[in-house]
């Protein structure tokens, strides 16, 4: 899906050799922060997977399920989708109207980069103001102590779930900006350094 380089290599650039390092190295951490959160999750949705399959076995073959299975599934998903979300961005692999997106950078791919960065930029704000508005309600919860379940059979701190979001959604803004700032610089560099396809 994705049409240029995920390293942000596009050629012809005109920036010092410095600051091609320093921009080098900072995509190298920021691919495996989110790679590492992807990594997480794919684990996180196997023991889920696992824990589901032991639950169902108990309830039909021994009358036995396991307490809190559906519980920790559903608050599971928050986290795992967080967890995923950036790595997801990066690979250019979020819902998008492809179509849309080829039609315009066939003809116009100046314009078709610049729809592009201003998609990812707009979703740079959306999740950056989710990370702040979310913050301060990870931390009152830590500090009163919060919980969320089903009391008696599973219940996590609220901080702790408040928290992947947190994280998740300022990875995400990261990586938008990224690829936005990646885009915007694609518009302006010359003819021949803009790839259509």
């Amino acid at each position: 899906m994705s049409r240029h380089p995920v390293d942000g290599g596009d050629g012809g650039g005109e920036s010092p050799p410095s600051a091609r390092r320093i921009g080098a190295a900072t995509d190298r951490w920021l691919g495996a922060l989110t790679a590492g959160g992807s990594a997480i999750g794919t684990v996180w949705i196997v023991a889920l997977m696992v824990l589901i399959n032991a639950d169902v076995i108990g309830r039909v073959a021994l009358n036995r399920p396991i307490a809190g299975t559906p519980e920790l599934v559903s608050l599971s998903i928050v986290g795992i989708v967080f967890l995923q979300l950036p790595d997801a961005a990066r690979r250019r692999s979020l819902t998008r109207s492809e179509s849309l997106m080829d039609f315009v950078l066939r003809r116009r791919p100046r314009v078709g980069r610049a729809i592009g960065g201003l998609y990812e930029l707009v979703g740079a704000v959306l999740f950056g103001i989710l990370a702040w508005t979310t913050f301060p309600q990870a931390v009152k919860a830590w500090i009163r102590s919060e919980f969320i379940g089903n009391p008696g059979l599973l219940t996590v701190p609220t901080w702790a779930l408040l928290g992947l979001i947190v994280l998740g959604a300022t990875l995400l803004a990261v990586q938008f900006l990224a690829n936005g700032c990646r885009e915007i610089v694609g518009t302006l560099r010359p003819a021949g350094g803009v790839h259509g396809s």
